[in-house]
């Protein structure tokens, strides 16, 4: 009886640990413990109080099961396919392990055949617990990779089924029940296979349900996606043909003043039409190294980051070590490729109570670099080898365009290229451009 009550208390708590696995940490609630052990031990108490046949063993196992998986999930598919799992797994490792010993040994043992020597007891019950935590180490990978327990909690089952589980449940009772009752006459090694084969096929049950409700909301998951994204796309491709249409009608407004050599008026038309405020004050009086960056558009380009960041207190140092008078690419594929590592460092920067960008431009023989380099907000998360792709961003889904744009670009002129890397939790984003 000792072997039997402590082969009792492993399987207890090896139900325990699955429900982990299959319920996440709901079971993790000291209120739910304690009414999982008064459950089993209750249930234990009541079995040698009344008396109940050894037959119903199986039986009573499943519905105190069933009945906890219910009260904790409130889920009638998730608690029948733990039930039927756990049920079948338990029989299978006890044949492999405690049922072929006995077989091998020739020992005349009652069943269920724990009654051997101790050491070889505990060597048996050592090798049910490993085969069980090997079990729970691939379960735990595809519950959390293929998020399994929300899918099932979504998936909606037909009513008819319930019937089909009531009959399934009763099938694996009536076959324990028999192997409890037959196992000293002539028909146990029929009965034992029969009900060997029963539980390898509620494992494939439970397994095969698992896989095609999983496939199919995955599939429909999937479909969701790329709606979302048609939809997302057909939006951004409606906005940048009217930003097209707008543009062009913005520039022959432009031409009028400069045909006329009106700059005065075209000046006038900008800042009230098109700016939308008065000029600021150029930034260079508190940057004088950007007086070196002789490239107008990037200049200009540069004072309204700058000013940018002075309203939203994010401090910026600028270094501009020589005079920059030209560039070997296209100027206005460099202000895009600047415009993006601004934006970025900018973004980043609000995210952080002390923020800081770092700006370093300098040309010499070899050809002109451009550093832009701000304070990481989590730089342990950040993978830089996706930084680049096309799709990805920190930011969220459907975000990370600018990165991947500005890559391609540089790719395209042959002449430069693109460095991302980490140093003292500042992220820096390095473009070099050769000589031609």
């Amino acid at each position: 009886m000792e072997k039997e009550l402590i082969y009792s208390g492993a399987v207890i708590l090896l139900n325990y640990l699955y429900m982990m696995l299959f319920f996440d940490k709901r079971v993790l609630t000291l209120r739910y413990f304690f009414n999982y052990l008064v459950a089993f031990l209750g249930a234990g108490a009541l079995f040698f109080l009344l008396r109940i046949p050894v037959a119903f063993l199986g039986f009573y196992f499943i519905v105190l099961n069933l009945c906890l998986s219910l009260f904790l999930m409130h889920n009638f598919l998730i608690s029948t396919l733990f039930t039927s799992f756990s049920y079948s797994i338990y029989h299978i490792v006890w044949y492999l392990t405690f049922y072929r010993y006995y077989q091998l040994s020739g020992l005349n043992l009652a069943y269920p055949f724990l009654a051997i020597d101790t050491r070889h007891f505990y060597l048996l019950l050592g090798a049910v617990l490993l085969i069980h935590l090997i079990l729970m180490w691939g379960i735990d990978s595809l519950v959390k990779k293929y998020r399994l327990t929300s899918v099932l909690q979504q998936y909606k089952i037909p009513r008819k089924s319930y019937i089909l589980f009531v009959f399934f449940f009763l099938f694996l009772f009536v076959i324990g029940a028999l192997l409890f009752l037959l196992w000293q006459t002539e028909y146990y090694e029929v009965i034992l296979l029969l009900l060997l084969v029963s539980h390898v096929v509620v494992l494939l049950f439970v397994s095969l349900t698992i896989f095609f409700i999983t496939k199919n909301q995955l599939h429909q998951d999937l479909l969701a996606k790329q709606v979302q994204q048609t939809e997302h796309l057909a939006a951004e491709n409606y906005q940048v043909q009217l930003f097209r249409h707008d543009y062009k009608n913005i520039l022959m407004t432009i031409e009028i003043f400069l045909e006329q050599d009106d700059l005065a008026g075209l000046k006038k038309y900008f800042y009230q039409n098109l700016k939308g405020s008065t000029p600021k004050l150029s930034l260079t009086a508190h940057s004088p190294d950007l007086q070196n960056l002789q490239l107008l558009p990037l200049r200009g380009l540069l004072e309204q980051k700058l000013h940018l960041a002075q309203t939203q207190n994010i401090p910026v140092e600028v270094t501009v070590l020589n005079p920059i008078r030209e560039v070997p690419v296209p100027l206005i594929d460099l202000v895009r490729c600047l415009g993006i590592l601004l934006d970025n460092a900018l973004d980043e920067s609000r995210k952080l109570p002390e923020p800081k960008i770092i700006l370093r431009f300098a040309e010499n023989q070899a050809g002109i670099s451009f550093s832009v380099a701000n304070k990481a907000v989590d730089p342990q998360t950040i993978q830089l080898a996706k930084l680049t792709q096309k799709g990805y961003s920190t930011k969220g889904d459907d975000r990370g365009k600018g990165l991947y744009s500005l890559n391609k670009l540089v790719d395209s002129w042959e002449i430069a290229f693109f460095d991302i890397y980490l140093e003292d939790d500042y992220i820096y984003c390095d473009l070099t451009i050769g000589k031609e």
